[in-house]
């Protein structure tokens, strides 16, 4: 269930059903970026959205039947004909910048395994802020504390950031963290649908990453970069 108060949405568990609205509800933007509200610890991470104001281009596809559909499938897709391809402007769903993947002593942190004691996300609508807090058990029983926070700035409105912490709370354990760029993403509205093409990818100094990707019909290109830093770690 989803709680509010005037500035805040709240949801508590995992929620499984009917991700789509959800990743849309907790999404955050500032005129420029927009990412959708989507977790990279559960099984929902195959479904990230990060546009660029500006940024379309066009998709041929062949209208699929909804199984269930809402009412704006009714209204849209229900009106095309399913014998017919279509070529439409849409915007481009781009690489993910927000792709990270942790994992303790060997074991990735991912919450459709062990077992989730609690899980909760809120969307601070005052301060644009997207948080998670979960309580995690591993497989092998070890407990974490593990939260989550993330923006696009208004200051810089090229710029997102993320920040994790993650707390062992029965022992001293080894962490990796990998963070990176996900081109394996489509348009989320069109099975399989890919609106871009990458044209280079090459490290940056003090462990980051870059992307050049270009529409692949109008050509519009747009370069993404990623950098982590690691604190608060035991010597």
């Amino acid at each position: 269930m989803i709680h509010s108060s005037p500035w805040e949405l709240r949801l508590d568990g995992a929620a499984h059903d009917d991700i789509g609205w959800l990743h849309t509800l907790f999404a955050t933007g500032n005129g420029m970026l927009c990412l959708r509200g989507n977790l990279q610890e559960l099984p929902d991470a195959e479904l990230p959205g990060t546009y660029h104001a500006g940024i379309y281009d066009t998709i041929t596809h062949v209208p699929e039947p909804v199984l269930r559909p809402s009412p704006a499938d009714e209204y849209y897709a229900y009106k095309l004909d399913r014998s017919k391809t279509y070529r439409e402007r849409s915007y481009i769903n781009l690489p993910d910048p927000l792709f990270t993947r942790m994992a303790v002593d060997g074991q990735r942190v991912d919450f459709a395994t062990g077992t989730v004691h609690a899980l909760t996300r809120t969307l601070d609508l005052r301060r644009g802020l997207f948080g998670c807090h979960a309580q995690w058990a591993a497989p092998d029983g070890s407990r974490y504390e593990i939260t989550m926070e993330r923006f696009c700035s208004l200051a810089e409105p090229h710029r997102a950031h993320v920040r994790y912490r993650i707390t062992a709370l029965d022992r001293a354990v080894a962490l990796s963290l990998t963070s990176g760029i996900d081109a394996a993403v489509h348009n989320l509205q069109y099975t399989d649908a890919r609106t871009f093409a990458v044209d280079e990818v090459h490290p940056l100094e003090d462990a980051g990453v870059a992307m050049a990707v270009h529409g692949v019909d109008l050509g519009e290109r747009v370069a993404l970069a990623v950098r982590h830093r690691c604190t608060g770690l035991a010597a």
